[in-house]
C-alpha cells in the first residue's frame, strides 16, 4: 500500500511497484523500476508522466493518500481498540492492530513495524499456540571485501554518534509526550495524527530517499554497488579500460550523481531525526527499530563514501598505505551503512 501513495499497477492493483514490474517482458535490469505495466497517477490521469503539472498532480495525490491512510488508521484505532496504540502488547487486539498498522506504515508517517508486530505475533501466538511461524529475513546484505583495522576510528564515530542520537530521540520524545499531555494534542488526537501525516507527506516528496519507504530506503543504503546498479548512489567515473570481475570493482571517484545523493541524505537525515521525535507516541501501531536503523544507514552510508574517496584520492597517506593500495577494492560503504 505505500507505493499506492505514487501510483498503481495496471495488471494488479494490490502489487507493489517492484512487484509490478517483475511480471513484465519489457523491462531490463539497468531499468527494471520502468515498466508499461506501473504508472503514476498523473500518467494514469492526464496521461503525461512529466512536467510541471503531473508533478504537481503526483505530489498532491501522494498528500491525499498519506492523509487518507493515516485517518483510517487513527480512526480505527480510536474507535475499536484503544490498546493498538504505539508499540506495546498488554491487549488483545489482533485485528485492529494488523490493519492499522498497514494504513500507518503506508501513510509515510516515521515509524517501524517491528514493535507493533511483536504485539501482532502473540496475539496469534495466543489464538494458535500450537503453530509456529519461520524466521524472516528482513534485509539480505551480502559484501565480497573485507574490513580493515583503520575502519575501527569511523566504527567508533558511528556508535558515538548512535549514542548521542538515541539519548536527544529519548529527551526529545519525553518532552514532547509531555506537552502533548498539557496541550489540546492530548484531547484531539485524530487531528494531531492528521497534522504530522500531512506535515510529513509534503516534506518528504521533494527528496526521493524519503519519498520511498523506509525499509526501502534501508535495503538501498546497506547494498553494495554492483557493475549494473544504476542509482545515484553508485554514480562513480568508470575507467574505460576496468575489466573487474563484478564482485571486485576498484573504488573509483565519485560521480555528480553520488555528490547529489550526499547532499540529499543530509537532507534526509534531518527530517528523519526531526519527524521521528514528533511521530511516536501518537495514537497509532508504530514501532521504533526501522526508524532508528533509517537514521543510522544514512549517516553511516554518508560516512563510508566520505572514506571510500579519502581513500581513493590521498591512497599515500599513513593510514590508508598499508592497506588501500590504487586501484584496489578498499572501502565499502554499504558495510558502514549496515554498521551503524
Amino acid at each position: 500500500m505505500t507505493d499506492l501513495k505514487e501510483g498503481v499497477c495496471l495488471s494488479a492493483f494490490w502489487y507493489s511497484h517492484e512487484q509490478c514490474c517483475w511480471t513484465s517482458n519489457e523491462t531490463t535490469f539497468e531499468d527494471r523500476d520502468k515498466c508499461p505495466q506501473w504508472q503514476k497517477w498523473a500518467e494514469l490521469m492526464t496521461g503525461h508522466s512529466e512536467g510541471a503539472g503531473a508533478y504537481v498532480l503526483n505530489y498532491l495525490l501522494y498528500v491525499m493518500w498519506a492523509l487518507l491512510f493515516s485517518f483510517l488508521a487513527v480512526s480505527l484505532v480510536r474507535v475499536f481498540a484503544p490498546y493498538a496504540c504505539g508499540s506495546g502488547i498488554p491487549e488483545w487486539t489482533l485485528l485492529i492492530k494488523t490493519v492499522t498498522l498497514v494504513l500507518a506504515v503506508s501513510s509515510g508517517l516515521s515509524l517501524g513495524k517491528e514493535g507493533p508486530l511483536v504485539h501482532v505475533a502473540c496475539c496469534c501466538g495466543n489464538l494458535f499456540c500450537g503453530l509456529f511461524s519461520n524466521r524472516l529475513v528482513l534485509f539480505y546484505v551480502e559484501y565480497h571485501t573485507p574490513w580493515y583495522m583503520a575502519e575501527l576510528v569511523p566504527f567508533i564515530l558511528l556508535g558515538v554518534f548512535g549514542g548521542l542520537w538515541g539519548a536527544l530521540f529519548i529527551r526529545a520524545n519525553i518532552a514532547w509526550c509531555r506537552r502533548r499531555k498539557t496541550t489540546w494534542l492530548g484531547k484531539y488526537p485524530v487531528l494531531e495524527v492528521l497534522a504530522v501525516a500531512g506535515l510529513t507527506a509534503v516534506v518528504a516528496f521533494p527528496n526521493p530517499y524519503t519519498r520511498r519507504s523506509t525499509s526501502e530506503l534501508i535495503s538501498q543504503l546497506f547494498n553494495d554497488c554492483g557493475a549494473l546498479e544504476s542509482s545515484q548512489l553508485c554514480d562513480y567515473v568508470n575507467s574505460p579500460n576496468m575489466s573487474r570481475p563484478v564482485d571486485d570493482i576498484p573504488d573509483r571517484p565519485a560521480g555528480p550523481g553520488v555528490y547529489s545523493a550526499l547532499w540529499q541524505l543530509a537532507l534526509a537525515l534531518v527530517f528523519k531525526v526531526v519527524v521521528t521525535i514528533f511521530t511516536f507516541g501518537m495514537k497509532i501501531p508504530s514501532g521504533l527499530f526501522i526508524p532508528s536503523m533509517a537514521v543510522g544507514a544514512i549517516t553511516g552510508r554518508i560516512v563510508g563514501i566520505a572514506v571510500e574517496q579519502m581513500a581513493y584520492h590521498h591512497h599515500d597517506w599513513i593510514v590508508f598505505r598499508n592497506w588501500c593500495r590504487p586501484g584496489a577494492d578498499c572501502v565499502t560503504p554499504g558495510l558502514y551503512a549496515m554498521g551503524a
